[in-house]
């Protein structure tokens, strides 16, 4: 599949509906997928796809080709919507479901124990390691935008992302890397 132009932005930039269509048709599928990773529901996923277009369409305008790619500036606005959408979400539950003990157990147990691993992961692995690992296993983003975002060669990416998975299974145990290795 070829890539978005810089031309075809310049398009949509000036108002032309053809330009839109041919970036809505190469993204809404990534953006799709990307939304659902987070969101976990094909509905909400498919309402991230459409607010994200829109603020597209909103704010093509403050898309400035010298200080970024397309790509990376339409992921960060992506990235944003579907916090945002997350967010809303999360304001209208919290309006039907407050059960304390649950929220209490849960807050006290898991995310505290999630913050002690994460805590422990960056201090074994060092800032850079972490940075590729949580950018690549959190956010499932390529090592072309890794680089572009990090601010690193992509080699280098790449092989920060594999010594991370080696102290990975070194804090884990292998036999527990085993069973978590397709989620790393």
């Amino acid at each position: 599949m070829r890539k978005i132009s810089q031309k075809t932005i310049e398009k949509f930039k000036e108002g032309d509906k053809d330009s839109f269509e041919d970036i809505f048709y190469y993204y809404k599928d990534k953006v799709y997928y990307f939304a659902y990773h987070y969101v976990k529901d094909q509905d909400d996923a498919d309402d991230c796809v459409q607010e994200v277009f829109i603020k597209l369409v909103n704010s093509i305008d403050t898309y400035d080709f010298v200080s970024c790619q397309f790509e990376t500036w339409f992921y960060l606005l992506s990235k944003r919507v579907i916090l945002n959408f997350l967010r809303t979400q999360s304001r209208h539950r919290n309006h039907y479901l407050y059960d304390e003990e649950i929220i209490e157990n849960y807050a006290d147990k898991d995310f505290t124990e999630l913050q002690h691993t994460l805590y422990d992961l960056e201090e074994l692995m060092g800032k850079k390691m972490y940075t590729v690992f949580i950018l690549r296993v959190g956010y499932k983003l390529t090592f072309d935008l890794i680089y572009e975002i990090a601010d690193i060669p992509r080699e280098t990416a790449r092989r920060l992302y594999n010594q991370s998975q080696e102290v990975i299974k070194e804090y884990i145990g292998e036999e527990e890397y085993e069973k978590r290795k397709e989620f790393l």
